[in-house]
């Protein structure tokens, strides 16, 4: 993609570069992912290239203000990563947290030589200064530490036996527009570009980043500000998730800031260990759609990560919410290489933690990060059964019933559960079911049968908050033994794929009855397989 926007760029700007050359201008920034070049001309040359036709607009240069670390009371650690469910995440991946993926940072760079963050890519290419485009090496943070306490939320080790960052296998590169002090519009574009593109045009290896995170933000909290849309537009376009701090210019209403306001990035706003917002996080709706903002909040109160120079501290800061939604990203991108950012984007916010007013609102966006339950929500449902016998629509069918049918193993590998669902309506009324079976899809089953509200608890189960799943639990385990089903479910035999079940009820004679089965996983995703009818013996 890189390429194409090259040629285009160059072929376009072929005429305007030719006038800059014959007025002198020899040092020119090639902004080529916007099609754009930044100057130092004056007046009479800017009107002159304004005229243009070619040319859609000339603006000036602008400034954004360094980012403080705006250091905080210290804090407990690993608060922030238990708060987003990492810890039960981290048992499900294989290999370290974040391994085979890269974050990036647009910041005041990163203290590669700190001890906690050993996972600088170190290529020639992954260390970006556009105010010095020789320097090629990491260089450490001297600039108030702020790209370094980004980083170690993100891609820091564990201290003793306490962990600092949400993905510490991840492999991360960084840019430092702010090298100089404040960054200029020019050298935040050129960190965009080096992020879509770091080793350019001559090798055709991609070494993108997977994620940038952005903590950083444009002094004009309630506006939109859309100069940066089309560096945020072109790496969505190219499969990299932006992520960026949602701003500390709360509490007040619509105050969101730019560019997290902007479309196609995930703004973050933030959180203290009892969950409520903090007050500086930036309020939504967003000035550019008056869409949900923040999307998602995250820890950013008293949050403890590594100091430029060595050594840990406490933040505060959306600032330092964002990096755990960016290593979050990472991790789901571990655990699903096949999900496309939007996919990853959405688990997050279908999963979060309501939070605040019932249903999005401009405190807490969508709610709470929580990594545990967006890997849940991305996980590939299990294959529906395959039903067997009965065959669809058989008559005079005696009773004891025999039920059949295949469960293919899961594309996860995760062990399957099956439910047989049996009714004589034919929309399996959750009050009205005749017989439930449950059985594991394994060679070491657990099979149980029961009747009536069983069926209810199942069909209901899903929807259930968790405090209520163990009343339903013993509610079930009691009409089990009620109805005389339990023990070690006889009747029921699995021979590879196929299971088949003996119904130890006697049905109603000349009844039509209806029956499916549930294929449910052990992170919770369920399908059904069709529907089949039969009629018993009158």
């Amino acid at each position: 993609m890189s390429g194409r926007i090259r040629r285009n760029t160059q072929r376009s700007q072929k005429e305007l570069r030719q006038l800059l050359r014959q007025a002198g201008i020899r040092k020119i920034k090639d902004l080529w992912h916007i099609n754009a070049i930044a100057i130092d001309a004056d007046p009479a040359l800017i009107a002159a290239i304004a005229s243009r036709a070619e040319v859609a607009s000339v603006s000036l240069d602008g400034l954004v203000a360094l980012p403080p670390a705006q250091p905080a009371a210290v804090a407990t650690a690993e608060w922030n990563l238990a708060a987003i469910g990492v810890f039960d995440l981290w048992q499900e991946l294989n290999g370290t947290p974040g391994s085979g993926m890269t974050v990036a940072t647009i910041d005041t760079g990163v203290d590669g030589s700190h001890p906690n963050l050993p996972n600088w890519r170190g290529g020639p290419y992954d260390w970006f200064d556009p105010t010095n485009s020789a320097d090629l090496s990491d260089t450490p943070d001297d600039l108030g530490g702020h790209g370094t306490a980004v980083m170690g939320i993100i891609a820091g080790n564990s201290v003793g036996d306490d962990a600092i960052g949400v993905a510490p296998g991840v492999e991360w590169i960084a840019a430092n527009p702010f090298a100089a002090g404040d960054a200029s519009y020019t050298d935040l574009h050129s960190s965009f570009a080096w992020a879509l593109d770091p080793n350019g045009p001559d090798i055709l290896e991609d070494i993108a980043p997977d994620i940038v995170n952005n903590s950083w933000a444009l002094d004009a909290h309630g506006s939109c500000l859309t100069v940066f849309q089309d560096d945020i537009d072109l790496l969505k376009a190219a499969g990299i998730g932006v992520v960026f701090a949602a701003g500390n210019s709360g509490p007040a209403p619509s105050t969101s800031q730019s560019p997290a306001n902007n479309l196609n990035t995930v703004a973050v706003g933030s959180t203290d260990s009892s969950g409520w917002v903090a007050s500086f996080s930036s309020r939504g709706p967003s000035a550019c759609d008056g869409s949900v903002f923040p999307q998602l909040v995250a820890p950013g109160v008293g949050v403890w990560t590594a100091r430029s120079g060595g050594g840990y501290f406490s933040v505060d800061g959306t600032s330092f919410s964002a990096p755990h939604v960016a290593g979050v990203m990472a991790l789901l991108m571990q655990a699903y290489p096949s999900a496309t950012v939007a996919e990853i984007e959405t688990a997050m916010t279908a999963s979060a933690d309501d939070l605040g007013s019932v249903g999005p609102d401009s405190d807490y966006g969508y709610g709470l990060l929580q990594a545990m339950k967006a890997w849940r929500y991305l996980n590939t449902p299990p294959p529906a059964a395959t039903l067997l016998t009965p065959v669809d629509e058989a008559v005079n069918v005696s009773s004891p019933v025999t039920f059949s049918w295949a469960q293919a193993a899961d594309v996860d590998g995760d062990t399957i559960s099956n439910r047989l669902l049996l009714s004589d309506s034919p929309h399996f009324i959750p009050l009205n079911p005749i017989d439930v079976i449950t059985a594991k899809a394994s060679s070491s089953s657990v099979l149980f049968a029961g009747c009536g509200l069983i069926a209810a608890a199942l069909l209901l189960r899903r929807r259930m908050i968790r405090g209520f799943r163990l009343l339903l639990a013993v509610l079930a385990t009691l009409l089990v033994l009620s109805c005389g089903g339990g023990g070690g479910g006889s009747g029921a035999v699995i021979v590879g794929d196929v299971i088949t079940y003996e119904h130890p009820i006697q049905l109603s004679t000349g009844t039509t009855y209806y029956w499916k089965v549930q294929s449910e996983d052990i992170r919770g995703a369920v399908t059904e397989s069709t529907v089949r009818s039969f009629t018993t013996a009158p």
